[in-house]
């Protein structure tokens, strides 16, 4: 399966309902699961985050984002195995796939 990592910020909500609407619309809304990733950043993302975003400092805030977003891969890689192991865990216990498709 495909992984994506999207940097969301405050239009999370708009954006969640945004690519839920045009999965389904293409038919795809079964094959797509969305998970919260902001707990395994870690503050360096942010703060870089907030430098470039917010403060317009993209010099500076850019590389400090990028250097946190490599520090974090091992905890993102981590999420990911342990929402393949639920999905896997439902499928064998017969749970039936309830329709929300976003994960906190």
């Amino acid at each position: 399966n495909e992984v994506y990592i999207l940097g969301l910020n405050s239009q999370a909500p708009i954006c969640i309902r945004a690519m839920l609407s045009l999965a389904g619309h293409v038919g795809q809304a079964d094959q797509i699961l969305l998970v919260n990733t902001l707990a395994a950043i870690g503050l360096k993302t942010r703060i870089g985050g907030f430098m470039s975003k917010k403060l317009r400092w993209h010099r500076i805030g850019k590389p400090l984002a990028a250097s946190g977003i490599i520090s974090s891969l091992p905890r993102l890689r981590q999420l990911v195995g342990t929402v393949q192991e639920e999905l896997i865990r439902k499928v064998q216990d017969g749970e039936e796939e309830d329709h929300c498709h976003y994960r906190r």
